[in-house]
């Protein structure tokens, strides 16, 4: 589960549990950082510093973990749905042509946030606003990566800002190993790179990003012993997640 959320969302997930039909007799969570961490195999158990960047469909998850313990976190409300939206904006805004969400997301796949041939073009099917007729048009990869660029400037401040907060020997591993992409959008083209170039550290895209969590849960589940301390119950009075 994510840390930073609303008091209401909370208690949402709470009772979403203690009521639910399963009647769970116990329930552990586990910081989704940490999930992701274990999930492309870090050995979180050891390591001075772990920056974990999930970019999800609605949500961009930040983490910084030392020694199997979550240091900071901080979710940010951007992911793949704000970049398709703002893609459909821009081209309905410059461009006078309606497309939906499905063909946003076609454009942000195909072209990415860096590429150098700014040139290409992608023909898209969609309404011209000025006549009110289906149509189709060539979209250039500049208007689109336009679109993208305050989103991911802004998920490149709140990256910054988390280093920036991170204690000093935290940072020093976390300078020396950069910072891990996990989630469905990370294997977004060229992401890592402009992440890399904009915030000036090593950023390292993992396999299976958007299977990450799962991995890791699974290898919790697999290895309760282990990695007890990183869970805790969600339905004693200890629960410390919910005050």
């Amino acid at each position: 589960v994510p840390t930073d959320v609303t008091e209401v969302e909370k208690k949402a997930f709470y009772d979403l549990v203690l009521h639910s039909e399963a009647k769970a007799k116990s329930v552990r969570i586990v910081e989704r950082g940490l999930a992701d961490a274990i999930g492309f195999g870090a050995d979180i158990m050891n390591e001075k510093g772990l920056f974990i960047a999930n970019f999800g469909g609605g949500t961009t998850e930040l983490s910084v973990l030392s020694y199997g313990g979550l240091v900071l976190n901080r979710l940010v409300k951007i992911g793949g749905e704000h970049f398709d939206s703002a893609v459909a904006s821009l081209v309905r805004h410059n461009e006078e042509f309606l497309i939906g969400r499905l063909t946003a997301e076609r454009l942000r796949r195909e072209f990415g946030v860096f590429d150098e041939d700014t040139g290409r073009r992608f023909t898209v099917f969609g309404r011209d606003l000025l006549t009110g007729v289906p149509s189709q048009m060539d979209v250039r990869i500049s208007l689109v990566r336009a679109a993208m660029k305050e989103p991911l400037e802004e998920c490149v401040r709140a990256i910054r800002s988390m280093i920036d907060r991170t204690p000093p020997d935290v940072r020093r591993g976390i300078e020396a190993k950069g910072i891990y992409l996990t989630g469905g959008i990370a294997n977004l083209r060229g992401l890592s790179t402009y992440l890399e170039e904009s915030i000036g550290l090593p950023v390292t895209t993992v396999p299976d990003p958007e299977l990450c969590a799962v991995k890791g849960l699974q290898k919790i589940i697999l290895s309760k012993a282990y990695y007890k301390k990183l869970t805790y119950s969600m339905l004693d009075e200890d629960y410390r997640w919910l005050r």
